[in-house]
């Protein structure tokens, strides 16, 4: 198990949002959407996928997209949820999953 203390079901990945990417959670649990606490829009953003649910990617090849790999998401995917590690994730589908970085791209990322 990983340390937010949530296993997603079925299609349903979790992924965690890059520290300068992700919302702000006030002291009272309540998630401000970035857009709110920065002016700059931006359309997709990067994540790193946590942990999959047990159907999700069924479609394609195996190792395809796997735990620890950074992907792109749409703004908007998922839910937002505070984990027991107090660290902000998302509950996404795997629909919802755009692309996954490989190369230089998950080297900009990874670091």
């Amino acid at each position: 198990m990983n340390s937010s203390g949530l296993t997603p079901l079925g299609e349903v990945v979790l992924i965690k949002v890059k520290e300068d990417e992700k919302e702000k959670v006030t002291k009272g649990g309540i998630v401000l959407p970035q857009s709110v606490t920065e002016k700059e829009n931006k359309a997709n953003i990067v994540a790193e996928i946590v942990e999959l649910g047990e159907l999700a990617f069924e479609h394609l090849s195996p190792d395809t997209v796997r735990e620890a790999q950074f992907v792109v998401i749409e703004r908007y995917a998922g839910r937002f949820i505070v984990g027991r590690d107090e660290k902000v994730y998302r509950l996404v589908k795997d629909t919802d999953i755009l692309a996954v970085c490989q190369g230089e791209w998950e080297a900009r990322y990874a670091a």
